[in-house]
């Protein structure tokens, strides 16, 4: 259909993209009315989504849309059943909170709001009732994680008595090799990948994303007639 979306839709599989999407199965082809669709935290103006939205609708890029959408749907379906089936089987695992003195809090509200990646059922008040403990309530701890360290150490957290021992078992300290009580090496111990711990490895990340984004930008510019040029530090 040549319609250049990714221009001014970086996702879409966004609410947006969808939106676009299923209106263009259903048999809308007017640029206006599927711009209209976007939400309006869009950052692109209402002219700019308009522009890559005239295509060539031919029936087999039509068909091919329509397939993609229906697998999409069962996919995501599936993945919801698999949450569920999830939080069932974590209602069935002991828990540590004294319900009168540590009450499990209650869903939260905003969780309706659910983003991409995310469980389908809010998963936060399980992992207290289980840990007995709110792990969410640290920094940078979200229920992906937290459910995480469940699923590889279990609900007992004693088994890490302290830091240092957390550290060890996640292998972020180094395995000094000491005789006569001096060190003759001190290198941090492979990880079960049978690799090395390197910060390394996200400084190479954020340069690669860098140069992602970059390259989109310019893409974006140059589709709407413009050039990005380099500003000097």
């Amino acid at each position: 259909m040549n319609l250049q979306t990714r221009h001014v839709l970086s996702d879409m599989t966004g609410l947006s993209g969808m939106s676009i999407i299923e209106a263009i199965v259903a048999g809308q082809r007017d640029p206006i009315q599927l711009a209209v669709l976007c939400h309006q935290k869009v950052r692109s103006s209402r002219e700019t989504v308009i522009k890559p939205l005239p295509g060539n609708y031919r029936s087999e890029h039509l068909f091919t849309l329509k397939q993609s959408l229906a697998s999409y749907r069962q996919y995501q379906q599936l993945m919801a059943d698999c949450d569920r089936g999830i939080e069932r089987l974590m209602r069935l695992l002991d828990g540590k909170t004294d319900a009168p003195q540590n009450p499990v809090p209650e869903p939260d509200p905003s969780f309706s709001k659910r983003r991409k990646n995310q469980f389908h059922f809010d998963m936060s008040p399980e992992l207290k009732r289980i840990f007995g403990v709110d792990l969410t309530a640290i920094p940078g701890i979200s229920a992906l994680p937290a459910h995480t360290l469940l699923a590889e150490i279990g609900s007992d957290l004693s088994r890490l008595p302290n830091v240092a021992a957390f550290a060890s078992w996640l292998a972020l300290c180094p395995a000094n090799n000491k005789s006569g009580g001096k060190v003759l090496s001190s290198k941090t111990r492979l990880l079960t990948t049978g690799q090395a711990y390197d910060e390394s490895v996200f400084l190479k990340e954020d340069q690669k994303q860098a140069q992602r984004h970059e390259k989109r930008l310019r893409k974006q510019a140059k589709t709407l007639g413009f050039q990005l040029v380099p500003i000097a530090a």
